[in-house]
């Protein structure tokens, strides 16, 4: 299976911030992968700084995607070559997770 980047923009869009397992087809072909993500931030507190203004939304700060157990079959069953790019898609889901 050969990715492009429109490829790991459609994947980012079964994804979602709890984590789970991803299959992705292309050509007869189908993408898994296990995925987990960590988020961490604050929530805008309305009375910190006296004023009430804080909206009381939560505010990622930093985000960790960890992808494992990645494998590319046929429609066949039979194991394929794949391109996927692990640190392309961690990059691409951890800036999507941050601008939430």
């Amino acid at each position: 299976m050969e990715l492009n980047e429109n490829d790991y923009y459609e994947i980012e869009a079964l994804m979602n911030a709890d984590g789970g397992t991803v299959e992705y087809v292309k050509d007869g072909e189908t993408l898994f992968f296990d995925y987990k993500c960590d988020v961490s931030g604050y929530v805008e507190d309305d009375f910190t700084c006296g004023r009430g203004n804080g909206t009381g939304a939560f505010i990622p700060m930093v985000a960790t995607v960890r992808i494992s157990n990645v494998a590319c079959y046929t429609d066949d069953g039979e194991e394929t070559r794949c391109d996927f790019d692990e640190d392309e898609m961690i990059n691409i889901y951890e800036d999507e997770l941050l601008s939430y």
